[in-house]
């Protein structure tokens, strides 16, 4: 029996399950950021492209 009160009055266990929910949030927020942000520099960089091919065109 004082193994199992033992076992009821741990929460080192809900502590680390509390740091995987974070780390998940903060890692779906930095994929979604940066898939974002890739979309953006494509667009970006597809006019750069552009313009210097038509500086180089004449």
């Amino acid at each position: 029996m004082p193994t199992l009160r033992r076992f009821a009055s741990d929460e080192s266990a809900a502590a680390i399950i509390e740091y995987g929910i974070v780390a998940a949030i903060l890692s779906i927020s930095i994929v979604g950021g940066l898939v974002l942000i890739g979309a953006n520099l494509q667009t970006l960089f597809t006019g750069v492209v552009s313009a210097l091919a038509q500086a180089v065109a004449g």
